[in-house]
């Protein structure tokens, strides 16, 4: 049995009112290591952290790495920077250890510096090619803005699976290597960052079949900036709710990669397929599963940061509905609140607006046809607009003004791509 904590270790702190930023420099609570004092000396506690040889040849082989970024075609452009660790969170573990130590435990680093390097190399080579798509990233003289339009969502793909391949190695390899480290040193307490330890309380009976590792305790120590000024509030909670939009994060990378690789997210066959980003096409790109009785639809829609469930209705070339993500199965980067979705139907595909509670909207698109192409669904969109010109733009100022009129935000817009 395996005593877990999750903890923030580290993090930006920002100033609201100036926006000045900096590192934010945090230590263990003191109930929290008034926590750890309960267990006898000897026992060993894995931290996520390396030793400090290892961390200074992790920081070295970053810094020395072979980077060659293409030299910027426009003068105004600032130069590429090589990739560098932030500092910050070295405090944290240094802290702890001195604690740990000093309460007779036996510290068990639980990083491999093997997998750092891995995530150097994907650091670096994502770095250059950042470099490289902004030079490309622009509409050259003489070419046409539907060509133009085409390249920019690609490149867009493309930055999607650098970013990706650094992501899998961070959170997914890492994740799984300290779970290996905690089963095959017999660590006793386990204290690793919240995003790990809210993943594995959320999948714990999966992690117990797999690697027979059990958590049989879970405390968090919490440190959060207040509202608007730069202060840390320290939290230690015994037997926390688990964060499941914090622990679905892990999920929705696999998702992504999932659709990178297989071009689906599901197994089951959708009624419609699109995206809410017309603009680069795969990030959101989504699944409809519909029910239709008359004129009422509803069902699930799946995309990369969770489900949701939505209702509405279709009736007369036009389709109102809307979309809720449902709390336990969406991550960080999904809407809290109501999402509704305004489009035509013509031609047997759907194009319109969505308008987030905040007034924000932006346009979608949605097929009956499975694409094997991602670029495809922003172009299709392109092409639809172009052909119903006159209904697209009655359709945009009747949604910007019913959501200004419900709305106490009079800033109500609706972006349409170029």
């Amino acid at each position: 049995m395996v005593h877990l904590y999750g903890v923030i270790h580290g993090g930006e702190w920002r100033d609201i009112l100036t926006g000045v930023s900096g590192p934010m420099l945090v230590a263990p609570s003191r109930e929290f290591i008034q926590d750890l004092s309960r267990f006898p000396k000897g026992t060993k506690i894995g931290i996520e952290s390396t030793t400090a040889n290892d961390c200074l040849e992790i920081r070295e082989n970053l810094a020395t790495l072979p980077f060659n970024p293409a030299e910027s075609r426009f003068s105004d452009d600032s130069p590429a920077v090589r990739p560098f660790f932030k500092s910050g969170d070295e405090v944290y573990w240094n802290h702890l250890q001195k604690a740990v130590q000093s309460l007779g435990l036996k510290i068990v680093f639980l990083e491999d510096k093997e997998v750092w390097f891995k995530y150097n190399q994907a650091t670096i080579r994502y770095a250059e090619g950042e470099a490289r798509r902004r030079n490309l990233n622009v509409l050259e003289e003489g070419e046409d803005e539907r060509h133009y339009a085409k390249k920019s969502m690609e490149l867009s793909e493309e930055e999607l699976r650098e970013e990706v391949a650094r992501r899998r190695i961070h959170e997914i390899e890492r994740d799984d290597l300290l779970l290996s480290t905690i089963k095959s040193l017999g660590v006793d307490v386990a204290i690793v960052g919240i995003g790990h330890a809210d993943y594995w309380m959320a999948n714990r009976q999966a992690i117990s079949k797999k690697l027979g590792i059990s958590f049989d305790d879970y405390s968090t120590d919490l440190s959060i900036q207040e509202p608007g000024i730069h202060k840390i509030q320290q939290a230690f909670t015994k037997n926390p709710q688990i964060n499941f939009r914090n622990a679905y994060n892990r999920i929705s990378l696999e998702r992504i990669i999932r659709l990178l690789e297989g071009g689906r997210l599901t197994d089951k066959k959708p009624d419609l397929v699109g995206t809410w980003d017309v603009s680069n096409p795969i990030k959101g790109y989504f699944e409809v599963f519909m029910t239709r009785e008359g004129n009422a639809i509803s069902g699930e829609i799946v995309d990369c940061l969770g489900d949701a469930e939505f209702k509405g209705f279709i009736d007369d070339g036009r389709v109102e509905f809307a979309k809720n993500y449902l709390s336990h199965r969406c991550s960080e980067g999904a809407s809290n609140g109501e999402i509704n979705y305004e489009g035509l139907v013509r031609d047997g595909k759907i194009f319109g607006y969505f308008i987030f509670s905040n007034g924000y909207g932006r346009a979608f698109y949605a097929t009956p046809k499975p694409t094997h192409s991602f670029t495809n669904l922003g172009l299709y969109w392109r092409f639809f607009t172009e052909k119903y010109r006159a209904d697209i733009k009655r359709l945009q100022e009747e949604v910007s003004r019913k959501h200004i009129k419900q709305s106490s935000n009079s800033a109500t817009s609706v972006d349409c791509p170029p």
